[in-house]
């Protein structure tokens, strides 16, 4: 564990040093339920979510993300 790759890592990527990140991988995909952490994520305001993957439903995921009012802590 580098203490100094985290603070440039989440410095490229806008992360607070204090925020909690969480964090997914795959196919943006319904059957994926990254929706779920979109949700989950916009009930805790220390939380950042990054999700990394392409597919069909990374507009939906956005636009949830507004609607909950943490499209600026939703990365995707």
């Amino acid at each position: 564990f580098d203490p100094a790759a985290r603070r440039r890592t989440r410095a490229a990527l806008g992360l607070p040093e204090d925020a909690y990140v969480v964090g997914g991988v795959g196919r943006l995909a319904p059957g994926k339920r990254f929706d779920l952490l979109v949700r989950a994520v916009a009930e805790v305001p220390e939380a950042r979510l990054l999700l990394v993957g392409e597919g069909g439903e990374r507009e939906e995921l956005l636009r949830l993300a507004r609607a909950r009012g943490a499209a600026d802590r939703v990365l995707l």
